[in-house]
């Protein structure tokens, strides 16, 4: 009697709490990256491995490529894209990440009530899209847009909408930078130098888009024509562009 007691205590048990657990997975889920070439992740140990096309984006991910591409897309609409030879970091909760550039470059758009945080071995950058403010019918029109590109010597920033706000690794402000503008960051003995670029062509320069920048602005920020042919800007006949995600937010 007493074992058949212990068999239907397990059984309700199972049955209770595997959904309780299966949903806390699921709240774990960020969203989903999509891999073009060759990629590897990293999620909880010191293993990396190779995988090809979806794959989910979990808290504590690393991500890295090769000769490929990611393209990431987060539950409540960011979207980040990683050039080849780039390694990031993952963590956070959803509307809410940091993101750890290694080495490589990034493009993103943060949507309306959404923060990221990217951090370089050298700086941050605060792309904080939570103002309380009146906002347009399309979301999209709120959306903050620019790259980062580091390189172990150098740091380059961009963005074609909105602005972002530069700080050392300790968290002090170094500067605020607005749509349309572009620095580059070097670092030297500890010391940090901001120089001002010749503002790179926005939205339809040079005939394609990629996530609203123009193609002179990607590859400022390190994205090689080859990578812009290949699938991260895709031109149409009309001289404008698509993205090339693979989700809808």
């Amino acid at each position: 009697m007493k074992n058949i007691s212990v068999v239907v205590l397990l059984f309700f048990s199972t049955v209770i709490f595997q959904p309780v657990l299966s949903a806390v997975a699921a709240d774990n889920i960020l969203g989903q990256v999509l891999a073009t070439g060759t990629a590897e992740y990293m999620t909880g140990g010191e293993t990396w491995s190779k995988f090809e096309r979806l794959y989910p984006v979990s808290s504590d991910s690393k991500f890295r490529t090769d000769d490929g591409r990611l393209s990431f897309i987060f539950k409540e609409g960011t979207r980040i894209e990683v050039g080849n030879k780039s390694e990031i970091g993952v963590t956070g909760t959803v509307g809410k990440y940091t993101l750890k550039l290694v080495k490589g470059k990034i493009m993103f758009t943060v949507p309306a009530d959404s923060y990221l945080l990217i951090e370089t071995p050298d700086s941050m950058i605060e792309v904080s899209n939570r103002d309380k403010i009146l906002r347009k019918v399309s979301s999209d029109d709120n959306s903050i847009v620019g790259g980062v590109f580091y390189d172990g010597k150098k740091t380059r920033i961009a963005t074609i909408a909105g602005k972002v706000k530069i700080k050392t690794i300790s968290g002090d402000s170094l500067m605020e930078l607005t749509a349309g503008n572009s620095v580059e960051m070097l670092s030297d003995r500890g010391s940090i130098k901001v120089l001002p670029v010749q503002a790179v062509g926005g939205s339809g320069a040079g005939g394609a888009t990629f996530l609203g920048m123009g193609t002179d602005l990607a590859l400022f920020l390190g994205f090689a024509a080859t990578e812009l042919t290949l699938g991260i800007i895709k031109a149409n006949k009309h001289g404008g562009g698509k993205v090339s995600s693979p989700f809808s937010p």
